[in-house]
């Protein structure tokens, strides 16, 4: 769409069945796109502006890809159960940044965002299990998730420099915020049980939350 979304053109998998999990865009070139497919890896894009744009899926590439973000020229992803990676040489190659002590093997990891610091990226991978921030591109972590809060997924995670934004589903009922330099979290939010998804925004106080008088429509 280029017109604010009013109305919407087909630039690519349209034939079979497709689930679309996540798209990013190159901040250093606006015709590159990458979209990850439910276990189909990621696909590339770089004409997105052609009338008939082409793709290249990206074999080495996790097969699920849950969410990915830029980060300068680096892409980092987070892998459902595979984990977390990264890629910095535009998809061709990806690295593992699980060490020795993510766990593959009952965490669900769905969630990522980060930011520049000095020469470092500091960047926020989120699972069911946790949140964790790594620095110096995610080589060095450690985990900061909500202490007795029972069992929830961390679905969205929102970073700047100086706070990380956590957010959880509506059937978790409570939505967080937190600092990245103490990290300690606050409850913005004690109770939410949505019928139906909704869009939400916050007060500056942290305390009010409004469910957006227009919200995108429901598929079909």
């Amino acid at each position: 769409s280029n017109d604010n979304g009013a109305t919407w053109t087909n630039i690519g998998f349209s034939g079979g069945t497709h689930y679309g999990r996540s798209i990013v865009i190159d901040p250093n070139d606006s015709n590159t796109l990458y979209v990850a497919l439910y276990n189909e890896n990621v696909w590339k894009c770089t004409n997105a502006a052609a009338g008939s744009p082409s793709w290249t899926q990206l074999t080495t590439a996790p097969a699920i890809v849950e969410e990915m973000r830029f980060v300068e020229t680096t892409i980092y992803a987070a892998c459902g159960s595979s984990g977390i990676y990264r890629t910095t040489d535009g998809g061709t190659t990806w690295d593992s940044l699980n060490g020795s002590f993510i766990d593959t093997t009952q965490s669900m990891w769905q969630a990522v965002d980060g930011y520049v610091s000095g020469s470092n990226h500091i960047v926020f991978f989120g699972c069911d299990n946790g949140i964790t921030p790594g620095s110096d591109g995610a080589r060095s972590i450690v985990k900061v998730s909500i202490d007795n809060v029972g069992s929830i997924g961390y679905t969205d995670v929102s970073s700047t420099t100086a706070n990380v934004d956590l957010t959880i589903p509506p059937e978790g009922r409570s939505w967080w915020y937190g600092t990245a330099t103490s990290l300690e979290w606050y409850r913005v939010s004690s109770s939410f049980w949505l019928k139906s998804l909704s869009f939400l925004s916050l007060s500056n106080s942290l305390d009010c939350w409004t469910i957006l008088s227009c919200q995108p429509p429901l598929p079909v």
